[in-house]
């Protein structure tokens, strides 16, 4: 295989041409298991006719996944490049296509447990969106977790400069969120969504707390952070209700 670019994750190294990804474990604690576990969700998935991941074309336990190489962009990169400059109707198109792949992916059961921006290729020309990285996908977990740190990983809390720019990125990307979810739920009873987007806040609060104490900031740095969240939520929340008084 003529390798045109490699790269090192923090549990797996990732190899791929114009056709095809080889992903094998690194010398990382754990990364064996990982890369075990997401060959059998893969296995699995193809089973279950879930379209929107990357398709296995061969794999071993323990050594290797080769899979189908998605031209694309990941989400991750998407929301930190060009979140401000891509057009409303483009936007639109992405948020209804994650929430479509994500629809699908939770009818066959599974949870992703690492549901990060850099784990949705979102691909070039028609949009549509990618769910890619099993390694920590189960049959048990939690929507709201999932959806939680989803959200976390969209905003990354973070004192970065002035505080009302940082607001301002936050807004965008929360309103992006929203548009992931509303698409997602917009069928179910007004009540129980309200519910289940205040569960999903609560363990956004929950993980940025975790980053905040195992991170290796100053003690300044802590307290600006912490700062910054409590205004995003309230701000999630105002964004929420209002976008819900015009839904059914």
């Amino acid at each position: 295989m003529e390798v045109k670019n490699n790269s090192e994750g923090t549990k797996s190294r990732i190899e791929y041409s114009g056709y095809y990804i080889v992903k094998s474990a690194n010398l990382k604690e754990t990364a064996g298991d990982e890369l075990d576990n997401e060959i059998s969700v893969l296995m699995d998935l193809r089973k279950k006719r879930f379209k929107y991941h990357a398709k296995i074309i061969d794999a071993e336990f323990g050594n290797y996944i080769k899979m189908e190489y998605i031209e694309g962009e990941l989400l991750a990169n998407l929301l930190k490049f060009k979140i401000k400059t891509i057009s409303e109707e483009k936007r639109n198109n992405i948020t209804e296509s994650i929430a479509l792949t994500l629809i699908e992916f939770y009818k066959t059961g599974y949870y992703h447990n690492d549901l990060a921006a850099s784990n949705i290729i979102i691909k070039k020309d028609t949009q549509e969106a990618y769910l890619i990285d099993f390694g920590r996908a189960k049959t048990y977990g939690s929507l709201e977790k999932d959806l939680g740190y989803f959200l976390s990983n969209i905003l990354k809390v973070r004192f970065k400069g002035n505080f009302l720019v940082n607001i301002l990125v936050y807004s965008i990307k929360c309103t992006f969120f929203l548009k992931i979810y509303f698409n997602m739920f917009e069928h179910i009873e007004k009540n129980e969504r309200n519910k289940m987007f205040l569960k999903i806040l609560k363990e956004f609060y929950l993980f940025e707390i975790y980053i905040i104490k195992n991170r290796d900031f100053t003690k300044v740095t802590k307290l600006k952070i912490i700062l910054l969240i409590f205004p995003t939520i309230m701000l999630c929340i105002i964004k929420y209700f209002k976008k819900s008084l015009i839904k059914k």
